[in-house]
């Protein structure tokens, strides 16, 4: 019999080969499995066709992107996210109805809406002490940013619609809240039929500080009166030099009297302050056709000649 020959010993760089094309082809049949468990886990994360909520035992037609229907837990239990909201109201420690998993984490975003639609509320009645609206204003803020521009929407609505009593509520809520969101609304409440809205605003606006929106309401035509009185008075207690130009262009061009001489004593306010740009602006109306103006630049003038 003749004898097979000996396999010849693999040299080292044959043996590196080896062992990377098995590597190879670990990963590639671990990656085949994550791509598979992935499909598996994309579909878990959409109910049955003809699933049904737990809760109410009514099928769960609508999507998940209408934010209609929640996945509960991490078994996929799905439910109507009105159904589920009711049950974690009920439960001091919130479960998952079907399989007792904790669902806190669900049952926080899922009452967020609600919660601050309270606070909204809260925040909009004239009965809300400045105490009771700090607070609420702290728990809103503690809630994030989104629950922070839902409020801010709402209490806009609020201005636009609601009665005297909670436009004022409103008003005052946005003014404690502060910041960049509530600039617009308040500026627009300027406009307000009524006199302590219109006066919440302006105190509001003034500790802000932002004189843009300010500087475009004045010059609007479309605004009423009270909204272009407003933003003349306010930008001449927040006494930025920004606001020159625009107060002399209304007080040369705007149609409403009360309005002019606002705006003429908003400049001498600014220049009181240190800007003589301001005198320099006003000086110029000392020939005006109204008493009260004309005083006005005469003092410009005598302040800038001092």
């Amino acid at each position: 019999a003749v004898e097979a020959a000996p396999a010849s010993p693999m040299s080292f760089a044959e043996v590196l080969h080896r062992k990377d094309r098995k590597n190879r082809n670990h990963r590639k049949d671990r990656k085949d499995g994550e791509d598979l468990g992935g499909e598996r886990a994309q579909k878990a994360q959409q109910p049955d066709h003809d699933a049904e909520c737990a809760i109410c035992l009514e099928k769960l037609t609508a999507d998940l992107t209408a934010n209609e229907i929640v996945n509960a837990c991490s078994r996929n239990h799905f439910f109507h996210a009105r159904c589920l909201l009711d049950w974690v109201d009920t439960k001091m420690d919130p479960t998952c109805p079907l399989c007792k998993d904790s669902i806190r984490e669900t049952a926080s975003r899922l009452a967020e809406p609600r919660k601050v639609a309270r606070l909204v509320a809260d925040g909009s009645s004239q009965s809300c002490s400045d105490s009771m609206r700090l607070t609420l204003i702290t728990k809103l803020r503690s809630m994030g940013v989104g629950a922070v521009q839902r409020a801010v929407e709402a209490w806009k609505e609020v201005l636009l619609t609601g009665s005297k009593d909670r436009r004022q509520g409103a008003a005052s809520s946005l003014g404690v809240l502060g910041g960049g969101l509530v600039v617009q609304p308040l500026v627009d409440a300027l406009g307000d039929a009524d006199s302590q809205v219109r006066k919440i605003a302006k105190d509001a606006l003034r500790e802000i500080g932002e004189v843009q929106p300010l500087i475009r309401a004045l010059g609007d035509a479309r605004s009423n009166v009270h909204a272009r009185r407003g933003a003349a008075e306010v930008l001449g207690e927040i006494g930025d030099v920004l606001a020159v130009h625009p107060l002399q262009q209304a007080l040369q061009g705007d149609p409403s009297e009360i309005v002019r001489r606002l705006a003429a004593r908003a400049l001498l306010a600014i220049g009181n302050g240190g800007a003589s740009k301001a005198f320099e602006a006003l000086q110029a109306f000392q020939g005006d056709q109204d008493d009260l103006v004309r005083e006005l630049a005469a003092d410009a003038n005598k302040a800038l000649h001092a």
